[in-house]
């Protein structure tokens, strides 16, 4: 008998220091601020509600820190992959989000729109290979946990790419799929289980 297909909800972990400053973080390894392990302890709730089986989170702390309050809140098992880990952003990171969009020079205003165009200067790998990891991790959790009902934590560009390639849209759609709350959204289980490369 074919088991029922695997079904997702995708979120952000919770606020940081830096996100309450409006710095872009990315590989930088930061701990949840005071007011993101509260932002976490309300979204049990919604998450509650979701009847999820298990968490599947990326190897940052942040994500990692509001797995465990969501897990430990609801008897939930939590699995960590660097797959979901943020992109890297070079020399950006910890830079204002306000003063590099205003900044010409840097190319984040730029990058935004047009991602795959674009190298993010000193960083490790291209926006491509990002998507492609992030990807491969859904893949991963699919071949792991099939049937289940599983929450995917990661960051919000990582979770853009990743809603480009599960709609099939170019990565000039990236910018429209930067979701800045924290709280869970489904993800098709079909787009899910078709994705390629």
């Amino acid at each position: 008998m074919e088991s029922s297909p695997t079904k997702f909800y995708l979120s952000r972990h919770c606020k940081t220091t830096w996100n309450l400053q409006g710095r872009l973080q990315g590989t930088v390894d930061l701990s949840l601020a005071k007011v993101g392990v509260e932002e976490a302890k309300t979204n049990v709730v919604a998450v509650r509600n979701l009847s999820v089986n298990r968490i599947v989170c990326s190897t940052a702390l942040r994500a990692y820190e509001t797995a465990q309050i969501y897990g430990e809140s609801l008897a939930l098992p939590v699995h960590k992959t660097a797959q979901l880990r943020e992109l890297d952003h070079g020399e950006w990171e910890g830079r204002q989000l306000s003063e590099l969009l205003i900044d010409q020079n840097s190319g984040y205003a730029k990058w935004l729109s047009e991602p795959g165009c674009i190298a993010i200067p000193g960083s490790s790998e291209t926006v491509q290979a990002a998507q492609h990891r992030a990807v491969e991790g859904i893949r991963d959790a699919v071949s792991s946990f099939r049937g289940e009902s599983l929450l995917m934590i990661a960051h919000k560009h990582i979770n853009a790419l990743l809603i480009c390639a599960l709609l099939e849209e170019p990565l000039t759609s990236f910018r429209t799929h930067i979701v800045e709350d924290t709280l869970p959204h489904v993800l098709a289980p079909d787009a899910v289980e078709a994705l390629r490369f």
